[in-house]
């Protein structure tokens, strides 16, 4: 009996042994992360971690953390990252190896799922503006996944869709905005500014008539029979035309054309001799184009770059100030001619005559602007005589013009071009009389002249000032250039 209760001992005692050495360890592999939610903004850094939980005795662990197909050997029981935007299930692989085994045994945790993505939309629209009423704004997510989104209109409520655009009807014209957001992550929307703009530019246009005072460009040309129209538009206007139209009792016939106008030019000088026309195919020449007396349309067409465009008119007419003998003018007249001889030079003598502008300047000043006057006090007066080649000044006389002030005066003389200034200063002057003519001018020239026509005129570039430093406006300058044939000697031997 002993012997057999022995047996029965040393038998339990190496039953337990054998089932010690077969028993499976009990292990808890928990993963976690302080992402706090399963939907992570791009650009988010994510710390995992995990315990390794067991009442057995291992003497190694390892660890494998899956990223989707991507696999990370870790000693420790902690990994940060930053992930980009997917989809992705997570979870970690512990080795274990018991005290007593040489082999590794594989526990699993469990598993996170993770959506990273972004609340960013990229639009499709790429407009600054539009030309219609009716927008579609439409988009894509940065992420490239599927998303519910929010968009708000001009700073109105969110509304939810599942649709990639948005219709936007009967916008009125200005600037607007579309905010878009994908609703699954709490960020900041993304932002698309436009403009609405259906109408073309305003059209503004001064005229410069020199009977009510209005507006001009400056320094101006003070000629009796002209107009400066010159125009603004409330916005840039990349195409610009102008066109012409005379009224009669019979109707509105048309002058021109629309014409392409040049943009970088903003204004035109009308008058009854030449017009001339700044278009984007070159610069013409109109003679005669209008006429004294007639009344005219001048319509101006803007577009801005959407090819918008509006159109607006003013009219206008053409007319002396003065007429009959009491008109302020300055022209040129011939006052003697001598043909040359083998022995001596010809000569012609020219005056520059100025009847009425003493008269004229002597009235009550009226002035326009602050740099323009129509009668101010006579101060400064230059007019430039062009004349042909094969003329040469030989002498300048300048008679008394301004009677009580000190007359200053000069010329320069480039070949061409005969530039005549005359000065009146508040000084004690004996001058008694003074007569119409602003200044002598002879010309010499030698016999192969005789005969010949020559071309004399006064230059446009003429400036009349007042004391002021204002131009004084309502004297009609002749710019006419004028044909003058040269003397021959009569009965000249052959």
């Amino acid at each position: 009996m002993k012997r057999i209760s022995f047996m029965l001992v040393l038998l339990t005692a190496l039953v337990l042994l054998v089932t010690s050495c077969f028993k499976l360890p009990f292990v808890v592999v928990t993963l976690s992360s302080d992402a706090g939610s399963n939907t992570v903004l791009a650009g988010t850094t994510i710390t995992f971690s995990w315990k390794f939980e067991t009442a057995d005795d291992f003497k190694e662990v390892v660890y494998k953390l899956h990223i989707n197909d991507d696999i990370l050997e870790l000693e420790t029981t902690e990994y940060a990252t930053e992930l980009v935007a997917g989809n992705y299930k997570v979870w970690v692989e512990a080795l274990g190896k018991l005290a007593i085994e040489s082999n590794f045994r594989t526990f699993n945790s469990n598993e996170l799922e993770f959506t990273v993505g972004s609340p960013s939309v990229i639009f499709d629209n790429t407009q600054a503006a539009y030309a219609s009423k009716d927008v579609t704004v439409s988009w894509k997510p940065v992420d490239g996944l599927t998303h519910t989104y929010l968009y708000s209109v001009d700073g109105a409520a969110f509304v939810e869709t599942d649709a990639l655009k948005v219709d936007l009807k009967s916008l009125a014209d200005g600037t607007h905005f579309v905010e878009v957001k994908t609703k699954e992550f709490n960020g900041l929307p993304s932002k698309y500014v436009f403009k609405v703009d259906t109408t073309g530019p305003s059209i503004t246009i001064f005229g410069s008539d020199r009977y009510n005072g209005g507006l001009g460009d400056g320094d101006f040309r003070p000629f009796g029979r002209y107009i400066f129209a010159s125009w603004q538009f409330s916005e840039p206007a990349v195409k610009v035309e102008i066109r012409f139209r005379e009224t009669t009792e019979a109707g509105y016939p048309w002058i021109t054309d629309w014409l392409d106008w040049d943009p970088a030019v903003s204004g035109i000088l009308l008058n009854d001799e030449l017009v001339t026309l700044y278009l984007t195919e070159g610069t013409f020449m109109m003679p005669y184009m209008l006429e004294l007396g007639h009344t005219y349309l001048l319509y101006v067409r803007a577009y801005d770059e959407l090819g918008n465009n509006k159109n607006t008119y003013v009219s206008f007419k053409l007319e002396d100030r003065y007429t009959g003998e009491d008109k302020p003018e300055i022209f040129i007249a011939p006052i003697t001619a001598q043909p040359a001889t083998d022995e001596e030079d010809g000569s012609l003598v020219i005056a520059v005559v100025a009847p009425n502008v003493k008269e004229y300047i002597d009235k009550i000043k009226e002035y326009f602007a602050p740099d323009n006057t129509r009668n101010g006090e006579l101060m400064y007066l230059q007019n430039s005589l062009l004349y042909s080649q094969g003329l040469t000044v030989t002498q300048v006389f300048f008679p008394d013009f301004i009677p009580d002030k000190k007359n200053v005066s000069n010329f320069v003389d480039f070949g061409d071009e005969l530039v005549l200034v005359r000065g009146f200063v508040n000084e004690p002057a004996e001058i008694e009389e003074a007569g119409d003519v602003v200044a002598f001018v002879e010309f010499v020239f030698g016999p192969e002249m005789n005969g010949q026509e020559v071309s004399l005129g006064l230059g446009t570039d003429y400036f009349i000032r007042d004391g002021a430093n204002r131009t004084i406006d309502g004297i009609v300058v002749d710019n006419f250039i004028y044909g003058l044939d040269l003397p021959e000697i009569v009965g000249a031997e052959m």
